[in-house]
């Protein structure tokens, strides 16, 4: 990047429309993202059953680019074990509506347990959307979670912000030559 700064990975997420016309790979391919580690967050909510085919043929070719390949707000949707098998995501991100009680909720954590073990059976990581404090962030890592999100980590920043903490935060080695 031209401040010097090193970016981590971007994930950004996609409508089910824009993936089913292709939109999604032409304007992947005119991106500079890709080589930042791009990741695309599909929602659950896209009904991949109708043309399993046809969505596992442009995923792969997304992959050739590298871009990897996320399942947003996993078990709110669409998702099925033959999908999710033939879709093979990098990551899922586990709904924070799922997560609501798993404090209080012992079937709630043996329900978070078993879908991350699912997920690894297939080598994809799991992110737990909506830990809103650390005690919660600490707990879904302690049930297989690989990542931890929610405004109690860190509320919503501006790009300004995000650059400004990763120069901050970044050694003279993991600052990129501008």
């Amino acid at each position: 990047m031209k401040s010097g700064i090193c970016l981590p990975p971007i994930a950004m997420n996609v409508s089910a429309q824009s993936l089913k016309r292709g939109h999604v790979l032409n304007r992947i391919k005119t991106s500079a993202l890709v080589s930042h580690g791009l990741s695309i967050e599909i929602s659950e909510s896209v009904d991949f059953e109708a043309d399993i085919d046809g969505a596992k043929a442009l995923l792969q070719s997304l992959r050739r680019l590298g871009v990897r390949i996320e399942i947003d707000d996993f078990g709110t949707g669409h998702a099925s074990i033959f999908s999710f098998q033939k879709i093979a995501p990098d990551r899922i991100k586990i709904a924070r509506e799922l997560l609501l009680d798993v404090r209080r909720s012992e079937q709630t954590r043996q329900l978070i347990r078993s879908t991350c073990q699912l997920a690894k059976s297939f080598n994809a990581r799991v992110v737990a959307e909506g830990a809103e404090d650390i005690e919660t962030a600490r707990l879904l890592q302690s049930l297989g979670c690989d990542f931890i999100q929610g405004f109690g980590l860190s509320r919503p920043k501006a790009l300004s912000q995000i650059l400004l903490e990763l120069a901050l935060t970044q050694t003279p080695q993991q600052t990129a030559i501008a």
